[in-house]
């Protein structure tokens, strides 16, 4: 299959994008995934868009420089990896920015997820096998007690019922079947439609003639009239579940509105990207969520009051060598050098930053973890976290600070690589500790300097 190619938070004319007028109507209508400005267009989204026998991939803002297929094939391969990763809570909790579900028996699952779970199924259990039921008179089958007791008046013996006739089921089972050949054939249809987007190997069949296949099979009404039906039959969840897969790929419910375009992919890549530095980081806040107060409100007689409106809360709480590292996961294109700096978090953020290390240094609470062997830490470092694309798996690349602030604190600027963070959390790890050693070097190195100049100031 040959997939297009665009980038997210990247403006560019609508003629530009290499698809099916019908596809980019679709698109351009959908305004959860782009925005437009007459005949220029943006993608708000990463992931994947399907029109019919059309796929469009659009990838990350941090990763334009991206120039051959081959790498921007890689790129979203291990997108979708993550993707696949994230809890359904996640996923249920962010319903609306998330259309990543992986869940079958979910009303709302991308042609991706179902054609993912068409192919791991048959590569482990094989086609779909049909069973009849067939009750038959003291057969070779199973005892069917509830159809025996039913049908037949026993004997009694010595004050116990005895029966003389039983109602057996045996199971016939029928591999050339409307429903094996069905299953057989859409596997080939998704194996070759979808293969390289999911990683797997195999598929000798073109995809037009995986497509003419499937069609001879009926149109849409038919198969799903002979699904229905197979389902009244069936038992086992694995024929259940399987049947309603296949049911969902020829009547998808998604969230375009739209039965012809399915979205795999989100709305808020941030939200991913944070879930992913939470996991690596081993975020510890919720050890921690009780030591972040809440506004005090008074009234005229002084009254108090709280208020739990808004709630200030750290993207990642991390404890390394007795120290606490505040951390801020930021799905950002920050560029910093002399003359300028552009891409950057705003002031709020920068705010919230320093209040968490005021409330996380003050001695009390410091106090209050001392023999804690997992949560004690004697000073706090804060950092925030931005992904790029680089050799290196990390790179300390200067720090910012609020002068409203007098807590001699910096907050330092981290590039992380999006593959090295990606293979820790696919491969269920934590990150290598020297990047909270290298963190906390360059964190008391430029505080050295502050200082100095601070001095020599006065």
């Amino acid at each position: 299959m040959n997939f297009k190619y665009e980038f997210e938070e990247r403006w560019f004319n609508k003629e530009n994008l290499d698809i099916s007028s019908e596809f980019l109507d679709e698109i351009s209508n959908n305004k959860k995934i782009v925005e437009t400005n007459k005949n220029s267009i943006k993608f708000t989204f990463v992931g994947v868009l399907v029109y019919k026998r059309e796929i469009l991939v659009i990838l990350p803002k941090y990763s334009r420089e991206l120039n051959s297929e081959a790498e921007k094939l890689e790129c979203i391969k291990t997108i979708i990896k993550v993707f696949k990763r994230i809890p359904n809570k996640v996923i249920k909790d962010n319903k609306d920015s998330l259309f990543i579900s992986n869940s079958i028996t979910e009303d709302e699952i991308s042609e991706i997820a179902i054609a993912d779970y068409i192919i791991k199924d048959f590569r482990s259990n094989g086609g779909y096998i049909q069973k009849n039921r067939i009750k038959s008179i003291n057969g070779n089958g199973h005892t069917n007690w509830t159809c025996t007791i039913n049908t037949f008046d026993p004997i009694i013996s010595n004050g116990q019922p005895v029966y003389t006739n039983y109602i057996n089921e045996d199971i016939i089972i029928n591999n050339n079947n409307f429903i094996s050949n069905l299953h057989t054939n859409l596997y080939n249809y998704l194996l070759v439609k979808y293969k390289d987007l999911l990683g797997y190997s195999g598929g000798a069949l073109s995809f037009d003639r995986a497509k003419r296949n499937l069609d001879r099979l009926g149109n849409k009404k038919y198969i799903l009239a002979k699904i229905k039906k197979e389902l009244e039959c069936t038992f086992g969840d694995r024929d259940i579940n399987l049947l309603k897969a296949i049911y969902n790929f020829f009547e998808p419910k998604n969230d375009s509105n739209s039965n012809d375009l399915s979205i795999f992919g989100t709305t808020s890549f941030e939200l991913v990207w944070e879930h992913i530095c939470k996991y690596i980081f081993n975020d510890k806040y919720e050890d921690f969520k009780s030591e972040i107060p809440f506004p005090e409100w008074y009234t005229d007689n002084d009254i108090k009051n709280e208020s739990k409106k808004n709630p200030l809360i750290p993207d990642i709480l991390s404890i390394y060598n007795q120290t606490m590292f505040i951390l801020d996961a930021k799905y950002y294109s920050i560029q910093i050098d002399e003359e300028n700096v552009t891409g950057n978090p705003g002031s709020y953020d920068i705010i919230k930053q320093h209040i968490y290390e005021m409330v996380f240094d003050d001695e009390m609470t410091i106090q209050k973890y001392r023999e804690d062997s997992e949560l004690n830490y004697s000073f706090t470092v804060s950092a925030l976290i931005y992904p790029k694309m680089m050799e290196e798996k990390f790179n300390i690349f200067g720090y910012t600070r609020h002068p409203v602030f007098k807590n001699k604190k910096i907050i330092n600027n981290v590039y992380v690589s999006p593959n090295y963070i990606y293979d820790l959390f696919l491969n269920r790890k934590k990150v290598d500790e020297n990047i909270y050693e290298e963190i906390t070097n360059y964190n008391q190195k430029k505080l050295n300097l502050l200082f100095e100049k601070s001095n020599n100031s006065k």
